[in-house]
C-alpha cells in the first residue's frame, strides 16, 4: 500500500504515460497553447559556415616569444619545501631545524604534506611562475628566489597550509631556444593564459574576416589553410531541451554551444550572408557566417506528456539533492551491501 501511495503520489506531482481519452490521467495538464508554444521555437532555424582556429595548436615561436618577453616566469629553480596546515604547526617545526633538532630532510619525510612536492620534497612544478602559483604573497616568492644555496626560508603562507623552503642551488635562467623550455611554456600558457593564446587568434580570426570581405569566405579559408565547417540548419535550443531539435553534435567546433548563452545569441542574431565577430568557444576561436535563415513547420510534439514528466523527475531529483539535509550514500551503501557481499546487514 505504501509503494502504491508512492506511485499515485509520483504520478500527480510528476505525470505519467497513462490516458484517458487521449488525455493524461495524472499529473499537471499542458494547455494546447502551451504545446504550441514550444512546437514553435523549433521552427526558425540557421545554417552557417565555420571557420574555427584551434588555439591547440598556438605555434611554437610565439610560445618562444611570450617566454622572451617574461623570462623571470621561468627561471628553473631547485627547491625543497616542507609543508603543514597549521601556522603554529610549522613555526614550531621551523624552531626546531634552525636548532638542529630536526633536520629538513627528516621534515620532508615525516611531517610534510607534500601539497607541491614530490616524496623527495622537490617542487613539483620547479619554475618561478609554480612558485608564485602556491604562494599567498608574491614579494615571499622573490625573497625565497633571493636565498643563498642551502638557506631556508622562514615560515611561508601558501594557498593551502604553510611552507619553509630550502634552496637546494641557484636558480637557472631559461634558454628559450631550447625545445623542452618552449613546451614548458606552451603549457603554462594553456594552463594559465588561455587569454593570451585566445587573443592571438582572435587577430588572426579579425585578417580572416577583413580577407573574406575582400574575396569571399572559402577563399579565405584556403588563404588561412582552414577546413571549413559546413552546419545543417538548427533551432536555439538553449541546454538541448528534449521537446524539439537539438544542437548538432557532429559538429566539432560548436561543443559546448547548447549551454554557451553568448555565442547562440551571437550567432542567431546574424542576417544571411552576415559574419560574425571573432568568438571563443571551448577551444577554438570562431567566425561564423549564416547561409541561411528557414521557417519550418512547428515541431512534433508526440511525446510532450512524457517528456514533460521526465523533466520534471530529473529537476526534482537534482532540486533534492541541493537540501543541505540530504547525503546521498548511495555508492558507499552500495559497495557495503552488494559488492563486499556484507550478509550480516
Amino acid at each position: 500500500a505504501t509503494n502504491l501511495t508512492f506511485m499515485r503520489y509520483n504520478d500527480d506531482v510528476m505525470g505519467s504515460d497513462t490516458k484517458v481519452s487521449g488525455n493524461p490521467m495524472y499529473g499537471l495538464k499542458a494547455s494546447s497553447k502551451e504545446k504550441s508554444f514550444i512546437a514553435a521555437m523549433d521552427s526558425t532555424k540557421r545554417s552557417f559556415d565555420l571557420a574555427a582556429f584551434s588555439t591547440n595548436d598556438f605555434p611554437a615561436e610565439e610560445a618562444a616569444k611570450y617566454g622572451k618577453a617574461n623570462p623571470d616566469k621561468f627561471r628553473k629553480l631547485d627547491i625543497s619545501a616542507v609543508t603543514l596546515d597549521g601556522e603554529d604547526e610549522i613555526k614550531a617545526l621551523s624552531k626546531q631545524i634552525k636548532n638542529n633538532e630536526v633536520t629538513f630532510d627528516d621534515a620532508i619525510s615525516e611531517k610534510s604534506t607534500k601539497y607541491y612536492t614530490g616524496t623527495d620534497g622537490k617542487l613539483s612544478v620547479p619554475y618561478y611562475y609554480g612558485l608564485l602559483n602556491i604562494i599567498q604573497n608574491a614579494e615571499d616568492a622573490e625573497k625565497t628566489v633571493a636565498l643563498a644555496k642551502g638557506a631556508v626560508s622562514d615560515p611561508v603562507q601558501t594557498k593551502s597550509g604553510w611552507t619553509i623552503f630550502r634552496v637546494d642551488s641557484d636558480a637557472k635562467a631559461a634558454d628559450f631556444t631550447d625545445e623542452a623550455t618552449v613546451n614548458t611554456v606552451l603549457e603554462y600558457l594553456k594552463s594559465s593564459e588561455k587569454g593570451y593564446i585566445e587573443n592571438f587568434y582572435s587577430e588572426r580570426a579579425k585578417a580572416f574576416i577583413s580577407e573574406a570581405k575582400l574575396s569571399s569566405f572559402d577563399a579565405a579559408c584556403e588563404k588561412f589553410s582552414i577546413t571549413k565547417a559546413d552546419v545543417a540548419a538548427f533551432p536555439v535550443n538553449y541546454g538541448n531541451s528534449p521537446f524539439y531539435n537539438s544542437t548538432p553534435s557532429d559538429v566539432a567546433e560548436l561543443a559546448g554551444l547548447s549551454t554557451n548563452e553568448a555565442v547562440l545569441e551571437k550567432m542567431f542574431k546574424l542576417k544571411k550572408d552576415e559574419m560574425s565577430e571573432p568568438f571563443v568557444l571551448a577551444s577554438n576561436v570562431i567566425v561564423a557566417r549564416c547561409t541561411g535563415v528557414q521557417k519550418d513547420a512547428p515541431a512534433d510534439l508526440a511525446n510532450f506528456d512524457s517528456n514533460v514528466a521526465q523533466t520534471d523527475q530529473s529537476c526534482s531529483q537534482t532540486n533534492l539533492k541541493r537540501f543541505d539535509g540530504v547525503v546521498d550514500d548511495f555508492m558507499t551503501t552500495y559497495f557495503k551491501y552488494f559488492i563486499s557481499g556484507d550478509e550480516q546487514n
